[in-house]
């Protein structure tokens, strides 16, 4: 398993935003860009927005991504520009329902700008009347298997972090062993959850086995519990601890599928003799 430690990656603003990479110093071209949420949602904002004014730093940002799309071999897609999995994200709720109305647009509004001729991308920026969007739902099908595509570990980690945020919120666990509690955690993943996934095992180890400490090889368990960002005090109801490991369970998601992306283009750049990189906005 290869894991990313954000400290060691490679940092960049472009257009307000900032670019992470796992190189450093920051290479000229990424083989695989991923697009975040909120990158998503502004540039959808954009496109749609009624008497919009230039962004610049938008502006500068798309350029960004669509040079970067040039130099990918396969363009949209997880080895090339991967929106689909931000895009999840945002459409998908808890109880497995998916916003299709929100979907939609968006991603025909990243297509479209992130596509477009220069021309046509030129006069989206200037022309401060948004576009519309004419309601096609034939793609729904299409839609609800891309994101299940995109989402087929997350119910494992979701079930996961739950328990052991459960473990971690129950006032009848304070003052236990540690290691009881972590073993606890992993048997019931295995009989409950039949699948042992190691991004939210390392997790859950770390978070109730872990040490604190001044070092930067003793605060396992502090940096890792700012994942979860789990706060005992908030927790009072359990659609509270539901979703705070909702949002938890993304991100930790987010972690494994970057990882799993960067071996992917590293097997297809190593055929095409090439050397591979990854980008995160």
């Amino acid at each position: 398993m290869e894991v990313i430690q954000l400290e060691a990656l490679g940092f960049q603003t472009i257009g307000n935003r900032r670019l992470i990479s796992n190189n450093e110093p920051l290479p000229q071209n990424g083989n695989v860009m991923i697009l975040d949420t909120n990158v998503i949602k502004d540039i959808s904002s954009f496109y749609y927005g009624n008497k919009r004014k230039h962004d610049n730093d938008l502006y500068i940002l798309t350029k960004y991504i669509r040079r970067q799309m040039k130099s990918t071999q396969h363009s949209f897609g997880p080895c090339g520009l991967c929106y689909e999995l931000g895009l999840s994200e945002l459409c998908l709720s808890r109880d497995d329902s998916v916003n299709y109305s929100l979907f939609r647009p968006y991603g025909s509004a990243i297509c479209k700008v992130l596509t477009a001729p220069n021309d046509e991308y030129m006069n989206i920026f200037e022309n401060h009347t948004g576009a519309t969007y004419n309601v096609d739902d034939s793609q729904d099908m299409s839609i609800a298997n891309t994101i299940g595509r995109e989402t087929i570990y997350l119910p494992i980690f979701y079930g996961s972090l739950l328990h052991l945020l459960f473990i971690r919120s129950d006032k009848k666990n304070r003052g236990k062993d540690p290691i009881e509690l972590f073993k606890q955690h992993y048997e019931w993943k295995q009989e409950e959850l039949g699948f042992v996934s190691a991004y939210p095992t390392l997790l859950a180890l770390y978070q109730l086995v872990g040490k604190d400490g001044t070092g930067d090889k003793k605060q396992y368990r502090g940096k890792t519990r700012n994942l979860t960002k789990l706060d005992p005090q908030q927790i009072k109801h359990p659609n509270d601890l539901a979703k705070c490991t909702w949002n938890a369970a993304w991100d930790i998601y987010l972690s494994y599928r970057v990882s799993f992306l960067i071996k992917m283009a590293k097997l297809l750049g190593y055929f095409a003799g090439q050397h591979t990189h990854s980008q995160l906005f």
